[in-house]
């Protein structure tokens, strides 16, 4: 499990009281639609025993229905809005991490970046003798920040970084800043050679919802997709 997903395990955590309270008060309601059938049934009852039975059973069944209609589309609603708030209390989150702990972060998300181009030009080169990623590995990165990150913590992300993909492959890439910005909260760009690697945090987060979005839902309403 990388950086990110840990991050949004803290989040689905926080968010699981909350998804309880989703699934008890769709049962309220669903509950309080079933007492009104059942006191206008029993109206009936009082006033015509023998030919309400009949009548009596389709309300019964027809408030079922309803009922458990209307549960789903409370759940669904309101299950569909928490999920879209986890995800984007992940992206604020890491956005406002201290910043020792958001410099760490930043580092192992740029030692995968770089790491995987690294593996990528080494297996091209050396096992498919690929021409094109020929003289590629003497490439520098370059890293692209937006602003804040620039003037603040840079220098200690690439550092970290470097020091993590040399103890893995025992190799230390060129990393080196670049002069132009991005215009985005958190995260960086990676560009080497031909290629760009995007890991802004809003599209870091974006891959990660579309891999964990439902484990997310399943961790957060487990007690109602039991029922």
């Amino acid at each position: 499990m990388n950086n990110l997903e840990l991050i949004l395990e803290r989040i689905v955590s926080d968010s699981r009281a909350e998804a309880l309270k989703i699934t008890s008060d769709a049962d309220l309601k669903t509950e309080d639609i079933k007492q009104r059938a059942e006191d206008r049934c029993s109206d009936i009852r009082r006033s015509a025993e023998n030919a309400a039975m009949k009548e009596y059973g389709l309300i019964i069944s027809r408030a079922q229905s309803s009922a458990a209609m209307e549960k789903r589309e409370i759940i669904l609603k309101a299950k569909t809005e928490l999920i879209e708030r986890v995800f984007r209390d992940a992206e604020s989150f890491i956005c406002a991490l201290p910043d020792k702990k958001y410099n760490e972060v930043m580092a192992r998300l740029l030692a995968d970046a770089v790491s995987d181009r690294m593996n990528t030009v080494r297996s091209m080169t050396e096992v498919y003798s690929d021409s094109e990623f020929e003289g590629e590995a003497d490439i520098p990165f370059e890293v692209l920040m937006n602003e804040k990150d620039k003037g603040s913590g840079a220098r200690d992300i690439i550092t970290l970084a470097e020091k993590i993909i040399s103890d893995r492959v025992k190799s230390k890439p060129t990393i080196l800043l670049s002069e132009s910005s991005i215009d985005a909260p958190g995260g960086f760009i990676v560009r080497y050679g031909m290629s760009e690697t995007n890991c802004t945090v809003e599209v870091m987060i974006r891959s990660l919802k579309e891999r964990m979005y439902s484990k997310v839902a399943a961790e957060l309403f487990q007690t109602e997709n039991k029922a």
